[in-house]
């Protein structure tokens, strides 16, 4: 538990420190490349996060980054009209072919995603069911019957013919 407060608290200091090397990043001029360098570093941290992840919640990741991607893309593309277009120069037409490319890898992110939380649940369920089964193993002779009302098992109501209320 020691070394887990230790690495978790340095998780928090370098996202502290690397928020600030950002907000330096964004005030000097980028010059002549083609990205800025904040732009590479968010790229350089999402990836080393992606990379910590299981195949179900990178495939999550996925479909909200392709969501994400496509709605700032259309959201420039609207407040520009197109004037930055990197879709070839086709005006408000490059933005809608970007949304519907965006469109289709979400879905296949999607579709990745719901596979991956499929083989995720049944996996779940096997353990789950794996340990109910040798819950009964003391008492092999029958559960008493509970009533059911609400999230779960509870004692059946009372058998008055109303309720009050104080």
């Amino acid at each position: 538990m020691r070394e887990f407060t230790k690495s978790m608290m340095s998780y928090t200091w370098a996202m502290s420190v690397f928020g600030v090397q950002q907000m330096v990043n964004l005030m000097t001029p980028q010059g002549g490349r083609q990205n800025h360098p904040a732009t590479g570093a968010f790229n350089n941290v999402s990836q080393c996060a992606v990379e910590e992840m299981g195949d179900a919640m990178r495939a999550a990741f996925r479909v909200g980054d392709n969501i994400q991607r496509g709605l700032v893309d259309a959201t420039f593309g609207f407040m520009t009209l197109g004037a930055s277009n990197r879709g070839g120069g086709q005006g408000g037409r490059g933005y809608a072919q970007q949304a519907a490319n965006a469109g289709q890898q979400t879905a296949e992110a999607f579709r990745q995603g719901m596979g991956a939380m499929g083989q995720a649940a049944g996996a779940a369920g096997q353990a789950v069911g794996g340990a109910a089964s040798g819950r009964g193993r003391g008492g092999d002779g029958p559960q008493p019957a509970q009533s059911q009302t609400g999230w779960g098992p509870m004692p059946a109501p009372p058998s008055g013919g109303g309720t009050s209320r104080r």
